[in-house]
């Protein structure tokens, strides 16, 4: 978490105002777990109840390493200038680990707009 916090401190922005979240994932209840329950700690403190959209391409495109990174980075550039967060492909089911309601986590399920009222733009990855 020390990483993202710092991450956001040199970029001058705020953790909290972030649109959605794009995951790694790697398809395990320990690991998915570890990186989405940290990621909802560092990034919903001071959301005030706003939902912090959580997902991931590894279910449309698997673990190809540094392809499904550079096609997340496609997506989250594409997804913040179009001001719409697309669905997380093929998702069937919460692991019961992640913490959905402790930190207000959402799966995507269809193409939606990003919050008005959060105008400025902004993603972790």
């Amino acid at each position: 978490m020390a990483a993202i916090s710092i991450a956001y401190q040199d970029a001058g922005l705020k953790p909290h105002r972030a649109n959605f979240v794009e995951l790694y994932v790697t398809g395990t209840v320990v690991g998915d777990s570890i990186e989405a329950n940290a990621a909802g700690a560092m990034l919903s403190e001071g959301c005030q109840g706003r939902e912090l959209v959580i997902r991931s391409v590894r279910s449309n495109v698997g673990h190809s390493e540094m392809g499904a990174y550079m096609i997340s980075l496609i997506k989250v550039v594409m997804m913040l200038n179009r001001k719409q967060i697309l669905p997380n492909g093929k998702f069937k089911k919460h692991w019961c680990k992640i913490e959905f309601s402790k930190y207000n986590l959402r799966v995507a399920r269809a193409v939606e707009p990003m919050s008005p009222q959060n105008p400025r733009r902004q993603s972790s990855l």
